[in-house]
């Protein structure tokens, strides 16, 4: 492609799935970042359309400059990823700066009574067992999104899925008897035979949050929970060095050994020693 612009054959959703594999396949990405970048990429073709140059991204950005730092960050990495590796055009996109992102300071960790208001006030039976699930089992939102039905033991309420990205490490998680009785409940709602532990889209996941850090009165995130749970195990005396294990930042060797039943049972032990709860 030579010019200023650039100009798109065919149909968005067409070139939005050839990209999605692209991602997917070419790059090696996980499939929710193949996911996250698509959506991003389909708002720019709808701001910019299928004929855009440089000066059009710009104009999508500055649409941004009033959003959070990491939203503006987001979006640039898809549209780099789409405008640079997949069309093959990196001077439309070169010297668009990846703005300061902000460390992240610790915030409040919510008390048992904040997140009984919050767990009461979800809308449906699929939002409150996602929430107990994260805060039972302190895994991460991309760990949860792909978790399969068979990676369920339900025997020791355990969760052993084979995940691992190029920066994460999912380790051995169980979660409690809130959490099965919800989980239990939230699948025989589900008509379908797919292997996804939980179906949802990416505005009813955001909408969980918004609404259980309405009812609590402080910020509640799969992050906060996942904080929480660690927390709430080293006070109730689970050494260090077992919680890297549940939260998956233990070396892969310590994993592997731990993935073998009668270790599951001397964790699950551990676990259940620890009485974390939020209903009761």
């Amino acid at each position: 492609m030579t010019g200023e612009r650039v100009k798109l054959e065919g149909e968005i959703e067409d070139i939005l799935k050839e990209f999605y594999d692209f991602v997917l396949v070419d790059l090696r990405r996980a499939r929710l970042t193949a996911v996250d970048y698509r959506w991003r990429v389909r708002r720019f073709l709808k701001f910019a359309g299928l004929e855009f140059s440089r000066e059009d991204i710009r104009a999508f950005l500055r649409t941004l400059l009033d959003k959070a730092p990491r939203t503006y960050a987001n979006y640039l990495k898809a549209l780099r990823c789409f405008i640079r590796d997949y069309l093959g055009r990196p001077d439309l996109i070169v010297g668009f700066k990846q703005p300061h992102v902000p460390i992240e300071i610790p915030g409040v960790i919510p008390d048992k009574k904040q997140l009984k208001k919050a767990f009461e006030a979800l809308p449906d039976v699929r939002a409150k067992a996602i929430f107990l699930f994260i805060a039972s089992t302190g895994l991460r939102k991309c760990e949860v999104l792909r978790l399969k039905r068979e990676d369920v033991d339900w025997d020791l309420r355990c969760v052993k899925a084979r995940f691992e990205s190029r920066t994460k490490k999912m380790g051995i998680a169980f979660f409690n008897e809130e959490a099965e009785e919800w989980l239990k409940k939230y699948l025989t709602t589900r008509k379908d035979d797919k292997p996804k532990l939980f179906r949802i889209g990416t505005e009813n996941f955001k909408a969980i949050w918004k609404t259980a850090s309405k009812a609590a009165g402080v910020k509640i995130t799969p992050h906060v929970l996942r904080k929480w749970h660690a927390t709430t195990l080293i006070e109730a005396g689970v050494p260090g060095e077992i919680v890297d294990i549940f939260q998956g930042r233990a070396p892969r060797s310590i994993l592997a050994r731990h993935y073998l039943r009668p270790k599951l049972k001397e964790l699950k032990a551990i676990y259940d020693r620890a009485g974390l709860r939020i209903l009761s």
